[in-house]
Parts: structure tokens; sequence; C-alpha cells
């Protein structure tokens, strides 16, 4: 034998199995090769096998086939002919060769049967018959194979059932119907789901064709937001058995969404899925409840009880005005009886009787009644009662009208004509009855004291006492009145008192000409005169300054507008806007006190109104900044020559108690012929008098395209400011400190520096005053700080060094923080550096600000151990008596004072005296800005402590630094 055999042959070589034997009745004189060929085959087949020679028909099992078929060897052997000669039920396969797998072996035939086991139950098998021929086709023995494919047939059985009805039940179905089977890993865990069939509705749905559709995956069909969502809730029906009926959105592209109901079932190891679209359903029912909606909003809008109530006295519908009464919600009232409404505290209305009258006489019914509220209050109703048909039923409408304030009023009415006559003869207001041609016919005799007239001369004399200008305002008043019977009209007018005095009155008139009883209008008149001169005197306020009695910047930019606009008017003509600010006015309220400032600006204030014409405005915007509008002015050479009068006006001492106080301003103008709106004058002014501030102050700067350079500058430079503070623009360089006596670097000074992306290299004098305004000073000040302390940690213990304090400069606003102290010893403990090693440098003007505060902070750095250096000593005012206030450790003699030494005495005298005072206070003496071998030589002769200076040695950076300090001695 060959192929097959071989084969086999090969296959127990390797595994170098021993071959199973078979009885020699099976196998009768089969060559040894075969019988151990054979023998494998059978040992190991997961099947049931059976072989049956040819000539004798004897046939050989092996238990899997006795397993299979569930009987003994013998009784299985007995069936093998049925199953070859296709006995019972069977479904035939193939009845033709199947295929020829070599010269010697033909697999001739496949076939299904279905068995009744000896236990009565019944399977399915697949059986395969191959024969061993000979050389002329003649079969030697057959060789039977038998599987259990039942599971299988079932679900075969389900298809075709289900194809054969799919003609007439899902084709004709209006739902959507998808097959759905699940695909499993190899543990057996539900990974995705096949498309196994759907009918033509389905495909509508979907969206798809069958035929792209079937045999496709779940997560292929479904948009990528719903294969997730849809794959686990398909996999928990399979899993859990439990069916899954909702509604979905479902996006395939253009167009609107569509909305689907599905209901999921399990269907053997998958899902059949009934999907109908919904989407018109959906509308229809979202246009109803739009519409329901509609008119519950139009219902809750009325004020009056509004209720439907069925035959049998359920509420079908009700208003908010409902609920509100009764305390609750109209959801809660909706199908309740309508006992809850209302709360019947009427007993004389037989609510009852009523609902059958409407619903046999089918006409309207009204009843007043009263409904008492949950918390016990009772109001007073009026309510109709109407049939409403409706299809085979009718209902019943009510509408209930509040009219408890109505009958209060009524019942007040009544009561009030009783009493009327007695109150107009004792109110406090004027009541007075005139005809259609405006002539007083009564008056109630409040008028003596209101006015000082007696009833018959006021009656007589009242057209005569309104006052002239109001006159014209009262006939159309009065006109207004008997054009609009019984409706109030007001006014306020001005009526001479007796006494000559004008009084200004609150009138009401009332047309009642039509009202017998009356028979004419009825004017009311109240004196108001206090209240219109404390609304002046408010309005006043509003618009003026409190300490100055000047227009404020709300009045002044009213006044501003209209200038501007009567400057377009009349061509030649223009407005001047000069804005002065006080030049170091803060020095005097710090050292004079707030009450001297503001009598020293009402005095600047009528020196200012004296100084211009009548017709300007001078207004005080706040502080110690004021503003004069100048309007038809002729000549810029005019303004200008306001603006030097204003100088000299300044210049001159003022009285201020027994004290006289010079002060200067600085002033900006800026000039329209008109087209420039108020803002934007006197912004233009407000710049040009910084402008006169930059440049030295105690002068006036017109406003023109270098002073806008400039203050788009100082723009550029605030927004550029805040972009350098969260980058790495800015760098600290040191300027070294040296003992005079020693010539050791023995400090430095951290110097700030602005690297500025387009501008270069910027110093503080730059930047710092814009920082200043802007308070983004603060944020750089404590940069500084952390940086500086950083450098002395890291130039702690430099061999051969003798640096023992890094000085910073502390900036006014720093000062003004109340936990500056926290602050510090915060980046000291951070860093780990020593409190002596770090020192404070302040300016003198600095020091003169607010020297409460400034002396707190300053003794609470001390207590720290941090120390104090007063900067630019002697530039200041009252320099002495501010030495011992604070805890200065060192003086700096200015530069100012050491440029001039070598060349004359005074400066020498100068640096002598400081040295000496701050020797005689303690404090050591250091000299900035030596420039010259002179000037070393004569400070240090004069015995000056330390020195700073180009000649000494330029700011540098931290690495030339670390050389200097390692390098010994200057000299």
């Amino acid at each position: 034998m060959t192929g097959g055999t071989e084969h086999v042959l090969r296959q127990q070589d390797a595994v170098g199995a021993d071959p199973v034997p078979m009885g020699a009745r099976a196998l009768g004189d089969f060559a040894a090769l075969e019988v151990e060929m054979l023998g494998l085959a059978f040992t190991g087949a997961p099947v049931g096998m059976a072989i049956v020679r040819a000539d004798t028909g004897e046939t050989t099992v092996n238990a899997a086939l006795c397993a299979l078929l569930d009987c003994d060897p013998v009784a299985a052997a007995a069936a093998i002919p049925e199953l070859m000669t296709r006995g019972g039920e069977r479904r035939e396969v193939d009845a033709h060769v199947v295929s020829t797998e070599g010269p010697d072996t033909v697999e001739w035939e496949l076939l299904e049967q279905r068995r009744v086991l000896p236990d009565g139950s019944t399977i399915w098998t697949r059986v395969r018959v191959q024969s061993v021929v000979e050389g002329a086709g003649t079969p030697r023995f057959h060789i039977v194979s038998v599987e259990d494919i039942t599971l299988e047939r079932d679900q075969q059985l389900r298809l075709e059932v289900r194809d054969g009805r799919r003609g007439t039940a899902l084709e004709g179905s209006l739902d959507g119907i998808f097959v759905l089977e699940a695909e499993r890993d190899p543990g057996q865990v539900i990974v995705n789901f096949v498309v196994r069939d759907m009918n033509q509705r389905a495909q509508e749905i979907l969206g798809q064709t069958r035929d792209v559709a079937l045999g496709g995956r779940l997560t292929e069909l479904l948009p990528t937001d719903l294969q997730r969502p849809f794959f686990e809730r398909y996999a928990a029906v399979v899993e859990s058995g439990e069916p899954l009926d909702e509604e979905f959105a479902l996006d395939l592209g253009p167009g609107p969404s569509r909305w689907i109901q599905q209901q999921v079932v399990r269907f053997g190891d998958g899902v059949v899925i009934t999907a109908r679209d919904v989407t018109t359903v959906r509308s229809e029912e979202e246009e109803l409840r739009r519409s329901r909606d509609f008119l519950q909003r139009v219902l809750d809008t009325d004020p009056n009880l509004i209720f439907v109530e069925a035959a049998d006295g359920q509420l079908v519908l009700v208003n908010q005005a409902v609920a509100d009464l009764l305390g609750t919600t109209v959801v809660e009232l909706l199908g309740r009886p309508d006992s809850v409404m209302p709360l019947r505290a009427d007993d004389s209305v037989d609510y009852d009787g009523i609902d059958r009258r409407v619903l046999e006489t089918m006409q309207p019914v009204e009843v007043d009644e009263v409904i008492t509220r949950p918390n016990g209050e009772q109001r007073r109703f009026h309510t109709v009662k109407v049939p409403l048909p409706l299809d085979s039923t009718v209902l019943v409408l009510g509408i209930s009208a509040d009219t408890t304030e109505r009958d209060i009023a009524a019942y007040a009415l009544r009561a009030s004509e009783q009493r009327y006559q007695a109150l107009a003869r004792n109110s406090s207001d004027v009541v007075a009855l005139a005809n259609r041609e405006r002539e007083v016919e009564w008056v109630s005799p409040a008028v003596e004291h209101v006015l000082g007239y007696t009833p018959e001369e006021f009656r007589q004399s009242f057209a005569d006492q309104v006052h002239p200008e109001d006159r014209q305002r009262y006939a159309e008043f009065f006109d207004r009145a008997l054009s609009q019977e019984n409706v109030e009209t007001q006014i306020e007018i001005r009526i001479r008192h007796a006494s000559g005095e004008w009084r200004w009155a609150e009138t009401s008139a009332r047309n009642l000409l039509a009202d017998p009883e009356v028979a004419g209008v009825v004017l009311h008149a109240r004196d108001v005169t206090d209240r219109h001169r404390a609304e002046s005197e408010l309005a006043h306020q509003a618009l003026h300054d409190p300490l100055t009695g000047l227009p404020n910047r709300s009045l002044l930019l009213d006044r501003l507008e209209r200038a501007i606009m009567r400057a377009e008017r009349v061509p030649g003509t223009s407005v001047v806007v000069i804005f002065l600010d006080l030049d170091r006015f803060k020095v005097v309220n710090d050292s004079l006190g707030h009450a001297t400032g503001d009598r020293l600006l009402v005095a600047v204030a009528r020196r200012l109104r004296d100084a211009v014409r009548p017709s300007d405005t001078v207004a005080r915007l706040g502080g110690d900044e004021f503003v004069i509008c100048c309007e038809d002015v002729a000549s810029d050479e005019q303004a200008l020559d306001v603006a030097t009068r204003i100088l000299e006006e300044i210049h001159k001492p003022f009285a201020i108690g027994e004290r006289e106080v010079y002060v200067t301003t600085s002033i900006g103008i800026a000039i329209t012929e008109g087209g420039t709106p108020p803002e934007s004058l006197l912004r233009d002014a407000d710049a040009a008098m910084y402008e006169a501030k930059d440049k030295g102050r105690d002068r006036y700067e017109v406003f023109d395209d270098d002073v806008r350079a400039r203050v788009l500058w100082r723009m550029e430079i605030e927004h550029d400011l805040h972009r350098a503070l969260s980058g790495d623009d800015f760098r600290l360089s040191y300027q070294p400190v040296v003992d005079l006596r020693s010539g050791l670097v023995i400090g430095v000074e951290a110097l700030l520096r602005w690297h500025h992306p387009r501008r270069g290299v910027l110093l503080p004098t730059d930047f710092i005053p814009i920082a200043e305004e802007t308070g983004m000073v603060l944020q750089i000040g404590e940069w500084v700080i952390e940086q500086a302390c950083k450098q002395m940690k890291a130039w702690e213990g430099l061999a051969g060094s003798s640096l023992n304090t890094m000085w910073v400069n502390l900036s006014a606003r720093q000062l003004e923080l109340d936990d500056l102290a926290e602050r510090v010893q915060d980046i000291l403990e951070r860093w780990d550096v020593e409190p002596g090693s770090l020192g404070i440098e302040v300016t003198e003007s600095v020091l003169m600000g607010e020297f409460q505060r400034t002396g707190t902070e300053l003794r609470e750095l001390e207590a720290l151990g941090v120390p104090l250096a007063i900067d630019d000593f002697g530039t200041g005012y009252s320099s002495l008596s501010y030495l011992k206030r604070f805890p200065v450790d060192v003086l700096k003699i200015d530069r100012s004072f050491v440029s001039g030494l070598g060349d004359g005495k005074i400066d020498a005298s100068i640096a002598s005296a400081v040295i000496g005072l701050g020797h005689l206070l303690g404090m050591q003496v250091s000299a900035e800005g030596i420039e010259t071998p002179e000037q070393l030589d004569e400070i240090r002769a004069l015995g000056c402590d330390t020195a700073c200076g180009y000649f000494l040695a330029r700011p540098l950076p931290p690495a030339d630094v670390e050389q200097l300090l390692t390098a010994g001695p200057l000299w």
C-alpha cells in the first residue's frame, strides 16, 4: 500500500508508539505493516470508528463508537451495516465519490442520519465511509467514522425553519429584524457579533444592503459612539437571557438623526433584534408635548383659577394659580377628586348640585364662594362653571377670580365716603375742586396753614399765585386731566406763599366731571419744598467735589463734551484742557497732616478759579489733581498764557493757619478744535502732565506726537513687564562694596537689569517707575530678594572670600506691605541664609513716606537681624529728624556729593559732616560713585568706612565676582 499507509508508519516511528493489535478475525491475513497502521488510527480517534472486511463483513469497533451509540461493542458492530446502507431517517449529503485521496483509498459517501439510542433519546450523526481497494478497484475493507452532530443539526434546522418563513414573516414585517451570532475567543468570551440574517426593513434602517451586511461584524456596521455600548448590552442579553427594550438616536450621516426602538432577545448563541423607526412618532409626541406645554404655560400666566373636571369629579387640568393657592403642584392635583379644589369653607354653596346643573342644563352657573388656604387664610372668589363638550363626554370648566381685594376696597370705599369730608378738612394736603374753566370753586381749610391764605383768598387769587415760569406747564397739565376721565395726572409747580416765598407743590388732578356727586376736577396739593431742596443738594453733591465745591469728573466730562460740540460749530476756536497735579503733595500730608493738606487743596481751588475766566470750568478729579476746561480759545499762545499764569499763582506761598506752605505744580495741556472724545482729551492732558513731572516738575508740557510716542512706550513697557515676570529676562549684576581700610570686598549691591528682547539691556530707571505705578514692583522686588539669597548661598564658604553682606533695594510699595518681614524671613529660611547676610537699602525719599508704617516694617526687619542702609543720604527733606526714628546701620553718601571730591571744599565738607554724623550715631558710612583715584584718596582720608564705584569695580556677573572675591585686597 502507498500514500496514507506510509504516512502512518512514519508517524508511528517518530513517536515510538506501540501499535494497537486488532483481532485476527477482524484483520484476517493482512500484512503486519497494515495491522500496525490501522491499529494506530483506531486507537487515538476522537470519533466513533469501525473497520469492516469487504469479503466477510467481519467488523471491529473502537471505544468512541460504543460511547456514541451508548451500547457494547457487539451491538455497535451490528449497527454498522445499517449505517453503511443508509438505513433510517437521514439526509443525504453526497452519494457519489467525494474525493480520491490516493490510488488505493476512496472516500465514496458522506451522509447524516438520525438515530434513537437505547434510552429513547435521539441524536444526529454524520457518517463517512472510506474504502481501501485493490488495483482493479475491488474493495478490501471499509473504514467507517461516525460523528455526533446533534447540536449543529438543531441550529441548522432552526435556520431552515427561519428561511422557510422569511418570505412571509420576516419580509412582511414592518419592523427591521436582525439575527446576530456571538463571536467568541478561545476562552469562550464574547468579543463581537456577526450578522447572520436581516430583512428588507432592517436594510432600510441600517442603510446597507443584506449582501453587504451579512457576515459583517457589529463594530463595522454601527457608528463609533454606539459600537461599545451596544456590544455590551447584546452580550448581557446572551449571558443573562434577560431581554432588552430601549430607544436610541441613530446617526448614519447627512440629515437629522433617527430614533429607533429596539427589542433584543437571546436566540441560540446570539440575539434576534426587532428594530422600529419611531422618529415620526416621537416628533408627533414631541409636538403634542410642546402644544400641551404651551397651553399649560398660557394657562399658568392667568392669575385666575382655571380647572377642568371630568363627569366623575376628577381633575383633568389645573393651572399654576390653583396649585399656588393650595400650596401644592399641578402634577399632584391631576387625577384627584375636585373636593380638593376649592377647600370649601362656605357651607351655603351646594358644589355638587352646581356641577349637576351644569351637566344637565348645559348652561353656565356662577357662584360667590369663600376658599380657605392650607395656612388658614380665607379668600373670596367669584366662580363661573361652564359645560365643555369633548368627543362623547362633557367636562366642566371652572374659572375663579379672586375678589378679596375688590370686596375689601368696595367696603372701604363705602366707609370712606362717610369720613371724606372730615379728612379733607383736617388733612395736611390742600384739596380743591375746580371747574372746566380751571376756576377753583372749593378749597379745604388746610390751605391756610400750608400757604397762609384763607380758603376764600386762595380761591379768588389762585391763578395769580402760580409761578410765571410754571403757568404754561400748569395749563397743559389741566388740559391733560380734562382729556382723561377718572385718570390721575401729576405735576410739580411753584406756588407763592402768603409771605412771598415760592413753595414747591406736588399737585395731582382727577377728572370727575362726569360723576354727578362731584362734577369737577379734584386737585390735591402737597408741599414738597424741603424734598426739592434735599434733591437739589444731592444733585449738587453728585456732581461736585465735597471738599472744594468744584465740579467733579462727571460734571467736567459733561461740560467738556458740550464745549467740544460748540467748538465744532464755530471754526477757528479750540477747547483747551489743562491737567495739573501738585508736586510732592504727599510730603505735605505726611509732614503737616491731612487737615493741613485739605486746607491747602481748598486754597489751590480758590486760586485756580481766580486765575481763569468765569466761563471756564475748574474741576477736581480727586487727591491733588485739578482740571481746567477753557473753551473759545483763539490760539495756542492763549492756552500757554493760562498755564503760565497758573504756575505763577501756585508759586506764591499759601497761608495755612500760622504756617506758610510752598508748593509747585506740573501741568499737562491738550488742545482740540473738535472731534476728540472728552475722555481722550482728558487722557492726553494727563499724559502731558506726567511728561512735565518726568522733566523735573514745576512746568507745563503740551501733548503732541512726541508725548503720544512716550505714552505708547510706557504702555509697551507695562505690557512687556508682564511677560518679563513670567520669563527669564530679569537678571542681577553685582557691584562690589570695598572696605576702605583693608581693600577687601566685603559686600555687593544686587543691581537689577532687564535684558529686553527688542530694546536691549534696560536699567531700573527705565522701568521701575512704571512697575511702581502698576504694582508689579512687588513681584519684581520679591524676585530680586529671592535671587540675591540664592546667589549668596552659592558664594557661601568661597575660599579666600571676605564677603559678608548682599545689599538689595526696597521700593516704597514693598515697604507698604504689612507682611514684609514675614516674606523676607521665608526667603532666608528657604535658602538657609543668615539674616545678617542680607542688607536692605532704602532711599531717603522712600523713608520719608508714611513713616509710621515704614518704621514698623523696618523694626520688624531689624528684629530678624537684617541690616538697613539709607541710600542717597542728604538729598531728601528733614533728613536728620528721621535718623532717630529708624534702625539705620549704614548711611550712604549720595554720588552727587562724592563727584566733587578733589575739586572743591564744599562737597568735601558735606561728605565730612555726613561721615561724622554717622559715626556719632554709631553707624557705618559708605560712599557711592567713586570714579577717580582722587575721590578714593579723599574719601579714605575723611574716614569713610566703605565705598563702591566704577574706579573700584563695575557691576559684574557672578563668575567675575567670584574671581574678585578670591583675588585678595584691591590695594
